[in-house]
């Protein structure tokens, strides 16, 4: 009997397992392919924002003089210097990096609304498990049998267990 109860709550665990990888998985989403695009154009935005503070002066200026001149280039922001240069140019490529990942990927990304839907269903799906376990233990318990509890289950399961 207790070799049942130790097959039930094994095949109980893998299924609490699988649905916490799942959740976990949905951490990583990427995002939708148009939320990625719109971010792309932002970043382009405000670097090129912060690259106009380069207009007074020549760009070249900016590389022209010593360390210590009027306008000293940081070649750690060539990015702003690009974007204010050449905004579309750099868009543009940055949308085909995008584009590609998500040819790649083979999708464009799953809407915050369908991944927030797909949550509540896993973790509800999670909690009924939880709770089939907490069951088992407690069934084997009362039949004389000691089955150690996961440390990180659910207390709400154990309590309406």
């Amino acid at each position: 009997m207790r070799s049942d109860y130790a097959k039930q709550l094994t095949a109980t665990r893998e299924k609490i397992a699988g649905l916490k990888d799942q959740l976990a998985g949905l951490e990583s989403q990427p995002l939708p392919k148009a939320h990625a695009l719109a971010r792309v154009d932002a970043a382009v935005e405000r670097l090129r924002d912060n690259g106009d503070r380069y207009r007074p002066h020549p760009t070249g200026a900016a590389f022209a003089w010593p360390e210590h001149g009027a306008v000293r280039f940081d070649p750690n922001r060539i990015g702003e210097v690009l974007a204010w240069l050449f905004p579309d140019a750099l868009r543009e490529a940055l949308h085909r990096e995008v584009s590609a990942f998500y040819a790649a990927l083979g999708s464009d990304g799953t809407a915050p609304e369908d991944l927030e839907k797909q949550r509540a269903k896993l973790a509800r799906d999670l909690f009924e498990q939880e709770l089939a376990e907490e069951r088992l233990i407690t069934h084997a318990e009362a039949e004389g049998f000691r089955f150690d509890r996961r440390p990180d289950a659910d207390p709400r399961a154990i309590a309406e267990a």
